[in-house]
């Protein structure tokens, strides 16, 4: 009995980059049929003419297409809920991952990623959705190594942090303003410089920068203590 075609939309804007994974997919699985768009207007054209199975999605375009990555899955999970989805990018970040996942992607793949790597992944999301790649794991390690050399003694100072002072250090993802983050948390910028030393001397961190590296790479964790 012939197997079931897999439908698979490759959304890129990288030629070379579009007939490897074709190359690949076509190793990895059986009966495949791919499908190609290089913008989101083709790639949700697609999506809403053809039954496809799995969107392996690029995340920035030299094209000029007015949608990046996140928000053509976005887009395409409103169409069509249940279609499985993978972030494919030369963009090795931890934060990008995580972008990509909470945008709505079910895994994470470098374009640079072993064949291996890039079948169990194809293989893994379409039998059960989510599913942590090899490139998801490698990112959270090397994340985890920078976290203990870095901040290594400023994360136990979290739970010690006020609501106020919670907010403002992740106001630090953007600016550290003294004047601006007065006016965005309703405070003096006297008070906002009190915080500030409150906070450093609490995380035990030297200076504004290294605050504002410790709200970008905690942000999940602080914005979950706003919960309480």
């Amino acid at each position: 009995m012939k197997p079931k075609t897999i439908n698979i939309l490759i959304i890129d804007d990288h030629e070379i980059i579009v007939e490897g994974l074709s190359i690949r997919l076509n190793k990895a699985l059986d009966n495949v049929k791919c499908f190609f768009a290089n913008n989101a207007r083709v790639a949700i054209s697609l999506v809403t003419q053809n039954p496809i199975d799995l969107v392996i999605c690029d995340l920035s375009f030299r094209n000029g297409s007015t949608l990046d990555g996140f928000e053509i899955i976005k887009k395409i999970k409103t169409l069509k809920p249940n279609i499985k989805s993978i972030a494919h990018t030369s963009f090795d970040s931890y934060r990008i991952m995580k972008k990509a996942l909470k945008s709505g992607f079910d895994s994470f793949l470098d374009k640079g990623c072993s064949y291996k790597d890039f079948s169990s992944t194809v293989k893994g999301v379409l039998k059960h959705g989510n599913f942590e790649s090899e490139t998801m794991k490698h990112l959270k390690s090397k994340r985890y190594e920078y976290i203990q050399s870095v901040f290594s003694d400023s994360f136990f100072g979290i739970h010690q942090l006020s609501h106020k002072e919670i907010e403002l250090v992740l106001q630090c993802t953007n600016t550290t303003d003294r004047n601006i983050l007065a006016k965005r948390l309703y405070i003096s910028p006297s008070t906002v410089d009190t915080h500030f030393s409150s906070i450093l001397n609490k995380l035990k961190l030297s200076n504004r920068k290294e605050m504002t590296l410790f709200a970008m790479e905690f942000k999940d964790e602080l914005e979950s203590l706003l919960e309480y």
